[in-house]
């Protein structure tokens, strides 16, 4: 198992200490050509707590490899530090409640495929800067921060196989405040301990959102009738909670969607017929519903979809 070497370090001051914010993407790409990478190389051990000594540090990519323990402390208080990649490694303990006020520039924290627990940090809010956080598959707990989406730049949220838990309609606050991502393209909320009512402001969601995930929850309530404003979705997956209520005629309006997932909740009533709009959708699924049995005239409609999975009739 190899040892950890050296980590590079950047001496220029980050984008967000000028005057101006250039594209995040071209931003980043342009660090990393002299940011060493350390991703998928097999290194080991306990990440070294002298790494909060390298206070000119803008990224810490290693990824991909066996490191075990916590985080150390001293690495949340590299304050210029813009990107965090630890995914896919051993590490467990809590993240500080302080995190986004210490790190006040990050952009990306990738702490996916961990042992990662306790509640998302309450200073989420004061994020402004974040574009893309991906905590997926961790034991994270507790209510989600009620102004997760505080950051006007925040793209990709992915926080599904977690224990994050909603009961009162308070706890869903958050949904509010993404609301305002105007960039949002990925929402993943998946496997958690979601319950109560499914807001309404789920269709006030970004126009430009991509993949919308809430499935394996105990979320109730019907899916609002406005959900057809989000035209761009491609994937779209609600399956196994406890959705009640017809599926919305808007549905016919998500004309982008390629796979649209309802199974496993308590939908009744007609298939909209508007549903025959959807002539990208490569993949459907709506069985163990009380849908009525007129799926073969919405199979009819439907025939471009290579792959339907439709309500029990038994």
């Amino acid at each position: 198992m190899g040892d950890l070497p050296a980590i590079g370090t950047q001496g220029h001051q980050p984008v967000w200490k000028q005057h101006h914010r250039s594209d995040t993407r071209v931003h980043r790409q342009h660090l990393l050509a002299s940011i060493h990478r350390l991703c998928g190389k097999f290194l080991g051990g306990s990440i070294p707590e002298s790494i909060g000594r390298l206070t000119n540090l803008l990224a810490v990519q290693m990824a991909q490899n066996q490191f075990i323990g916590e985080i150390p402390v001293s690495f949340f208080n590299l304050s210029s530090i813009y990107e965090i990649y630890l995914g896919f490694n051993h590490l467990n303990g809590s993240l500080p409640s302080t995190l986004f006020d210490t790190v006040p520039l990050l952009e990306h924290l990738l702490l996916n495929n961990n042992n990662l627990h306790g509640n998302i940090p309450a200073s989420a809010s004061n994020a402004s800067y974040l574009v893309e956080i991906d905590l997926f598959n961790n034991e994270f707990s507790g209510i989600i921060p009620s102004r997760f989406g505080n950051s006007q730049y925040l793209w990709w949220v992915e926080i599904g196989q977690n224990q994050l838990e909603a009961r009162e309609a308070s706890d869903w606050v958050f949904l509010n405040s993404l609301t305002n991502c105007s960039d949002l393209a990925t929402l993943d909320l998946q496997q958690n301990r979601l319950g109560g009512f499914l807001p309404n402001s789920l269709a006030d969601l970004s126009p430009g959102i991509t993949t919308l995930i809430i499935a394996q929850n105990q979320i109730t309530g019907n899916l609002p009738s406005r959900i057809g404003n989000l035209v761009n979705l491609t994937i779209f997956r609600a399956n196994d909670n406890l959705l009640t209520g017809g599926l919305p005629d808007s549905i016919g309006n998500m004309r982008s969607l390629n796979v649209l997932s309802l199974k496993g909740n308590r939908f009744s009533g007609q298939i909209p017929d508007s549903m025959g709009n959807l002539y990208q959708l490569s993949r459907v699924d709506l069985q163990n519903n009380f849908l009525l049995e007129e799926y073969l005239r919405a199979l009819a409609v439907l025939r471009t979809c290579r792959s339907w999975i439709c309500p029990r009739t038994d």
